[in-house]
C-alpha cells in the first residue's frame, strides 16, 4: 500500500466491518489461497468488489463480501524517531493525499508503460551490440 503504508515499518488500525463498504475504502480480505491482502476498493460489480493496491497496476476482480475481514481506520506512521504519528483515514490531510495519488493513476500507468517499452528497446539494442 505504498506510498501510504510501508511494509514492516508502519502499523495499521483495522477494525471489523460494521458499516457499508464504499469506494476507496482500504479493506483487509483473505484470498482463496489463504493469503491476507490489504487493498483499496476501486469498483463494485454485481455483488463483488474490484480491488487494487495503491502502488500496483493490476486490478483484482471477484472479491466476495464474505472474504472481507476488516476496514482500515488509520495507521501509525513511523517517523524515524521513537514516536509514531497516528493518521486517521478521516483526516483531511489523508483524504487530500489519497485523492491526489489516486487521481495520478493514469499518468503513473502511462509513465510505467513508456518505461517498459524503452527498457525492451534498450535490451534489444544491447543484445545486437553484444553479437
Amino acid at each position: 500500500m505504498l506510498p501510504f503504508l510501508r511494509d514492516a515499518i508502519d502499523h495499521v488500525d483495522i477494525r471489523p466491518i460494521k458499516k457499508k463498504i464504499k469506494k476507496f475504502d482500504i479493506i483487509l480480505y483473505k484470498r482463496d489461497n489463504g493469503q491476507y491482502v490489504l487493498h483499496r476498493l476501486i469498483q463494485c460489480h454485481n455483488q463483488t468488489y474490484v480491488m487494487r493496491g495503491d502502488n500496483q497496476y493490476k486490478k483484482e476482480f471477484g472479491i466476495q463480501p464474505e472474504m472481507c475481514l476488516g476496514i482500515l481506520y488509520g495507521y501509525w506512521k513511523n517517523t524515524g524517531t521513537c514516536k509514531e504519528r497516528y493518521v486517521s483515514v478521516s483526516d483531511i490531510s489523508y483524504k487530500t493525499l489519497s485523492f491526489l495519488w489516486l487521481s495520478s493513476y493514469p499518468i503513473r500507468f502511462f509513465v510505467r508503460y513508456i518505461r517498459t517499452i524503452c527498457n525492451i528497446i534498450f535490451q534489444k539494442i544491447k543484445r545486437r551490440h553484444q553479437l
